[in-house]
């Protein structure tokens, strides 16, 4: 069950730019709720309310799996990464962001 709730916590600050959190060690939180069964992952996104990690936990296992070893993994600009990242995924990966992260952004009354 601690295993769980750090993984939930880590969940809430996972994005896919901007995230502080210390993802060096292999055995990160961040690392464990990306490659976590889909059940994990899912449920690491109900206890999150940042659009982005919840999105990305929500993706499948696959997707999650290349955002690890393509940005996670990766030396370089964290936020350069993601963007490289995103651009590179298929069209309904990158459909299914504008959906839930980036229209709901823009819908936000200020």
């Amino acid at each position: 069950m601690r295993r769980f709730a750090l993984i939930a916590a880590a969940a809430a600050c996972l994005a896919l730019t901007g995230c502080e959190a210390d993802v060096s060690s292999p055995g990160g939180v961040e690392r464990s709720a990306l490659l976590a069964p889909d059940f994990i992952a899912s449920a690491a996104a109900n206890a999150t309310n940042d659009p982005q990690a919840k999105w990305l936990l929500h993706q499948a296992k696959a997707v999650r799996e290349s955002y690890v070893h393509e940005v996670l993994d990766a030396k370089g600009d964290r936020a350069l990464l993601s963007t490289r990242w995103l651009l590179s995924q298929d069209d309904d990966v990158r459909r299914s962001y504008v959906e839930k992260v980036v229209d709901p952004g823009l819908n936000k009354t200020p």
